[in-house]
């Protein structure tokens, strides 16, 4: 939920400016949940275990991390990953939970590594066309404000965190086993990307911003809008 709240947040403060949605209004932006390496074969106990593995991703940033990892990056439709898993095209997905329950591809998991802050995630947005967006009455567009923005973001987050538990309760089921990196592995990993994190700034910077300000912005909303913080407790 916190990342779908930074999302908005953050294209709230920094996107029109940014201009990546030149002939859109945009009402909402959402992330999905912390995604696994979700395993058919083998286990991923530590980075080294990424090795020679071809993982299911579905993006080229998404595949640059995986190969930043060690992996070999394959790229297909999620309605084929579990096809691709038990015939061996793919030894793994990059996917939340909810997402391997709602693409059918729990039968093929047999372990889900969780990363610690994730590794990365999706952003997804909801727009007008802006000539629709200004062909609406005052009234009418007071009514879609009142209903997106921040009622979008908290409310996807919500749907998305509550789908990862009916997923892994469908994953229980079926027995596979849940691992977590270590610390030190993460901490690795973060290393490894970090010339991912140093194009965008630099891809910002071309464009007259202070990509760091960004940054920082959306991590303190992210930071802000946790659901495991602990609130309102008197003692």
């Amino acid at each position: 939920m916190g990342g779908s709240a930074a999302s908005w947040l953050t294209y709230q403060k920094y996107g029109a400016e940014y201009g990546e949605h030149e002939g859109a209004h945009v009402v909402g932006l959402f992330t999905h949940s912390n995604p696994n390496i979700n395993m058919a074969k083998g286990r991923v106990d530590t980075l080294a275990d990424l090795e020679g593995k071809t993982i299911r991703v579905g993006g080229n940033v998404t595949g640059r991390i995986m190969s930043e990892l060690g992996a070999s990056p394959v790229q297909l439709p999620p309605t084929e990953a579990q096809t691709a898993m038990s015939r061996g095209v793919a030894d793994g997905i990059t996917f939340p939970s909810e997402s391997i329950d709602f693409f059918g591809i729990t039968p093929v998991i047999s372990s889900i590594t969780r990363i610690p802050g994730g590794l990365y995630t999706d952003t997804f947005w909801v727009a007008f066309n802006q000539d629709s967006w200004d062909s609406l009455s005052d009234e009418e567009r007071a009514a879609v404000e009142k209903h997106s923005g921040m009622a979008i973001a908290m409310l996807s987050g919500f749907a998305w965190t509550n789908g990862d538990k009916h997923g892994e309760a469908k994953l229980n089921e079926n027995n596979v086993e849940f691992v977590t990196l270590p610390e030190a592995d993460v901490a690795a990993a973060r290393e490894k990307l970090k010339p991912l994190e140093a194009e965008w700034l630099a891809q910002a910077s071309e464009k007259g911003f202070d990509g760091d300000a960004i940054l920082q912005y959306a991590r303190d909303m992210v930071e802000n809008y946790r659901t495991d913080k602990v609130v309102n407790v008197v003692k």
